[in-house]
């Protein structure tokens, strides 16, 4: 063999070599450096479909996430890959419209736990933001649901009320702000092995239990 075709051959073997022993992720998720880690579930798979929506949602975006879209915390914890998808519905000219937001971002396993308390209390900081915990929906290996309200002062003390028309629900209606605001957004998160799922759901027709659903049905996904 000449020297060039041996040269040539040497190439070749170690483009072969290099291809074996990767595994991507599509629409280039993975983070420079963790190419032989592939996730246990490709995000664009755990999306949730216009005909999964309710009524009158359309989608206005969807896309893979890449390290552009993410901080310098979620890369250093080891993100590996993401996944949005937002969908709209128009309220009429004099409000803003109702959106559903769904994000997805795989994660080394084990880092979950640490990554979920960061994320609450980088929430919890938000400025004119007053949270509230809801009760654990029960969904993956750990979830947890808050509702958002823009911070009104004096704050009133509401016993045993409820109002249907605020989407509440009982066990987190004791305590609202004065002159029955409504909610910013509700969110609800939930992990299963090293993805991590947020839901969140804003404007005038925000609804818990509506959200709540769309989680639900997102969680059966494979």
């Amino acid at each position: 063999m000449t020297r060039p075709l041996r040269i040539l051959f040497g190439l070749l073997l170690a483009a072969l070599v290099f291809a074996a022993g990767c595994s991507t992720v599509p629409d280039g998720n993975l983070k420079p450096g963790t190419e032989t880690i592939t996730p246990a579930q490709q995000p664009a798979q755990l999306i949730l479909l216009p005909n999964e929506m309710p009524q009158g949602f359309s989608l206005i975006e969807k896309r893979a996430k890449n390290e552009t879209d993410v901080s310098q915390l979620a890369l250093e914890l080891g993100w590996r890959g993401g996944y949005v998808a937002r969908y709209q519905k128009d309220e009429g000219v004099s409000l803003p419209p109702t959106v559903i937001s769904q994000n997805i971002a795989v994660y080394p396993a084990e880092k979950l736990p640490e990554i979920l308390q960061r994320i609450r209390t980088m929430a919890g900081s938000q400025q004119q933001i007053t949270l509230r915990d809801l009760p654990d929906p029960g969904i993956g290996d750990s979830s947890s649901a808050i509702v958002a309200f823009k911070e009104i002062k004096p704050e009133v003390t509401l016993q045993g009320f409820s109002s249907p028309a605020m989407n509440i629900p009982e066990s987190t209606s004791r305590i609202m702000p004065a002159g029955g605001q409504h909610p910013e957004y509700y969110e609800i998160a939930f992990t299963r092995g090293d993805v991590y799922e947020i839901f969140r759901m804003s404007g005038p027709s925000a609804d818990y239990q509506t959200l709540l659903g769309l989680v639900r049905t997102a969680y059966q996904k494979t």
